[in-house]
């Protein structure tokens, strides 16, 4: 790439040409060099990061992309490749509610969802949309139950309490084509209940790599079978 198409290339972006150019910048450059900063600085200004959005989630300690819009606290990977397949005729059970619900309404039909705090439960709740329902259950057999009597879901989203009991008992739930979606999944409850899972023929797609808030490198995983709604 030619020099002036670096540069055309960092004004598309909306990037301040003073990072860039300045001589001050200059010797700000060669500083945070010696620091071993400027590639953090860098992938902070001007790379995927800044797109994604990780630096107001950062700093806020909220799951939101760039433009401050809620978004799930899955790796970056996974929320891209689900936000490709979901779709209005689409419903989704949650354990667990949060910034991911009001995520998962702007593209699929209806969410239920259901928390164990009920502060939480009511701040999730009072900027979701018609399309959620967010049902209160306190920890034990009500929260893991609560998904029975509410019909077939094509999505469940494992990401709140008990995971393994809830993916589980979810199963039942789901519609012919349904998948689980299971953030965290490089925990320990993953590994210990990954093999009655497999046993009822599902497989992993998994996504390893950086997601909001934290520094540290994570995994969600969709969980699926032959015919699945996501078209994997």
């Amino acid at each position: 790439m030619k020099p002036e198409d670096v540069v055309e290339a960092r004004r598309a972006s909306g990037v301040d040409e003073r990072w860039q150019g300045s001589r001050t910048t200059k010797l700000m450059r060669r500083v945070l060099r010696v620091l071993r900063l400027e590639g953090p600085m860098d992938l902070h200004l001007l790379g995927n990061l800044r797109d994604e959005g990780w630096g107001l989630s950062y700093r806020t300690r909220r799951s939101v992309d760039g433009k401050g819009r809620p978004i799930p606290w899955y790796t970056y990977a996974c929320k891209d490749f689900l936000e490709r397949r979901l779709r209005r005729d689409l419903r989704v059970f949650e354990y667990g509610c949060g910034n991911s619900t009001l995520w998962l309404a702007r593209f699929v039909g209806e969410v239920v969802a259901v928390e164990h705090h009920p502060g939480w439960a009511e701040e999730v709740g009072r900027s979701a949309p018609d399309n959620v329902r967010i049902v209160r259950a306190d920890e034990g057999d009500d929260y893991v139950t609560a998904i029975d009597g509410e019909g077939k879901f094509d999505v469940v989203v494992v990401d709140g309490l008990d995971r393994g009991r809830c993916a589980l008992h979810a199963v039942a739930s789901l519609s012919e084509g349904g998948v689980l979606v299971w953030d965290d999944s490089a925990w320990q409850e993953f590994r210990e209940t990954w093999p009655g899972l497999e046993s009822q023929g599902f497989r992993e797609l998994d996504f390893s790599g950086l997601g909001p808030i934290s520094r540290d490198k994570s995994r969600t995983s969709i969980l699926y079978r032959d015919g699945n709604c996501l078209g994997i």
